[in-house]
């Protein structure tokens, strides 16, 4: 038997002596452990017996089924440490990420390998061994959830993915045509949700809400609709396009249209998952709970509302780039979080001396536009990152601050970090508010950020996520003056999964 196509070997020091699929299956039957990183790595230690070629057909697919379920499982246990993560990632976590995402690819590579040495010993449902269906279906999920832990650890997307999902579609749909079937296939079900996971662009996303992305997806996925042509109305702006012969992402026909002569292209929409959205967000205000609308149990949680409103912007109309870049080279310093900045500056309007050390690094500009930064990390330490923090830049210690949110992250290894930042205001002064009406409130730490020309015309504050309560709040600033003012919220600019921005003006009524 040949061996199958690209097999997990990364960082594997015993000798090949010491494979055999009697002891993958000594391994492979022990009861689950209490320790899933230990688990872990004894499946990465025999994973090789995959590509080892010295086991039957029959016995190389039973030990991938093994593999695949053993997998799965540790996925489950796993990716909530990945979701609780922030960048830097420590090494044991990125470990993880790694080795999880390889076992995975090399498990879908199995598959794929056992479907093209198939032939004509082929089974129906009864005989799962031997059901392509069932074969290709698994291979996708490893494939999902190899862009699932991508996503949640801010990594590029791993190569071969797109081709490989793009690959077992086609597959699938020749599959489910020759046998007359009209019912989608989980393969196709899957498919559809790695192209909504993409779709919501997860590099703009916290790990948590990656994660709250794939769940909502692996439940309506299904309103994804996938044609082989373009649908005849070009009305559609949330029309996305596949080149199948490529390992691309899916590019948005609003942003680059396909080269003419290309050979086989794909075309899906987001439009009607969008409308189930939009219906769910009408439900929910209208009093109706997550469960009457199929919403998961974390539908319940703070910030998840907010998350539905972005993916309806994102779903119905991908984002077009609004200005141009311009490439440079110049060093930036950075403080990242709320917390840290709002300290800072507190301390600077007390008259404080600030030792800033430690709490800034040094970044490099890649690019910049009137929106905003791409920036890299040069040098310093960098703590408690996430997509829709607050982080604050300056050219040089002394200069002002600029108030950003961190629009997408990319991190290959603990020393190279990219950010994206979008510029929401040219300073900031410290304040506290409280919200009228709302019981056990206490003062809450804010930014009162002045206007900005072409963003906002009134002024606004920048607070941690879920202080916006009520419409009325009392404001409060100064250290050797004390200065309250009373205000009312104007419109809410702004949430993400860490903080929240809105406008506002005097309140004409103050108590």
């Amino acid at each position: 038997m040949n061996a199958p196509i690209s097999a997990y070997r990364r960082d594997v020091s015993p000798v090949r002596e010491e494979f055999s699929a009697e002891k993958a299956l000594e391994v492979l039957s022990t009861p689950y452990g209490s320790s899933p990183i230990e688990d872990l790595a004894l499946l990465k230690v025999q994973l090789p017996v995959l590509a080892d070629g010295s086991v039957s057909s029959t016995q190389y697919h039973r030990l991938l089924d093994l593999f695949y379920t053993r997998t799965q499982k540790l996925s489950a246990d796993l990716k909530p440490r990945l979701r609780d993560a922030s960048l830097p990632l420590t090494r044991e976590i990125r470990n993880i990420a790694r080795d999880l995402s390889e076992v995975f690819r090399a498990i879908a590579a199995g598959y794929r390998w056992v479907l093209a040495n198939m032939g004509q010993a082929r089974g129906g449902a009864d005989n799962p061994m031997r059901n392509p269906r069932v074969l290709m279906g698994r291979a996708m999920k490893c494939l999902a959830e190899q862009l699932e832990v991508a996503g949640l650890t801010a990594a590029p997307q791993p190569g071969g993915v797109w081709h490989a999902a793009y690959q077992l579609y086609l597959e699938a749909c020749q599959e489910k045509m020759e046998e007359g079937a009209s019912a989608p296939t989980d393969t196709e079900q899957v498919f559809r949700e790695m192209l909504a996971l993409n779709t919501a662009a997860p590099e703009s996303l916290s790990s948590r809400e990656v994660s709250l992305v794939a769940e909502y997806a692996g439940l309506f996925a299904a309103s994804v609709i996938i044609f082989d042509a373009p649908p005849p109305s070009d009305q559609d702006v949330s029309l996305y396009w596949i080149d199948v012969g490529n390992d691309q992402a899916p590019y948005a026909m609003a942003r680059r249209t396909p080269p003419f002569g290309m050979d086989q292209i794909l075309y899906f929409s987001c439009a009607r998952l969008s409308e189930v959205v939009e219906g769910q967000l009408r439900a929910l205000e209208n009093g109706f709970q997550p469960k009457d609308l199929r919403l998961p149990d974390s539908a319940d949680t703070a910030g998840y509302v907010p998350l539905l409103r972005r993916l309806l912007k994102r779903w119905r109309e991908p984002p077009k780039r609004q200005f141009p870049r311009r490439r440079n080279n110049y060093q930036m310093q950075l403080c990242p979080g709320f917390d840290a900045f709002w300290r800072l500056l507190e301390q600077q309007d007390q008259g404080i001396p600030v030792l800033d050390v430690g709490m800034v690094s040094d970044w490099m500009v890649v690019n910049e536009s009137p929106a905003g930064y791409a920036l890299m990390h040069t040098a310093g330490t960098v703590d408690n990152l996430q997509n829709g923090s607050v982080v604050a830049l300056r050219t040089k210690a002394g200069q002002p601050w600029e108030v950003c949110i961190v629009r997408w992250m990319t991190s290959e290894n603990p020393e190279h970090i990219e950010l994206g930042v979008q510029v929401v205001a040219h300073g900031a002064q410290p304040i506290r508010v409280g919200f009228r009406g709302v019981k056990n409130a206490s003062l809450q730490a804010g930014l009162l950020l002045e206007p900005v020309t072409a963003l906002r015309s009134k002024r606004a504050i920048l607070t941690l996520a879920g202080t916006c309560r009520s419409r009325r709040f009392v404001m409060i600033s100064g250290a050797s003056k004390i200065y309250v003012a009373q205000g009312e919220v104007l419109s809410l600019d702004l949430q993400t999964a860490s903080v929240e921005l809105f406008q506002f003006e005097p309140d004409h009524n103050p108590i």
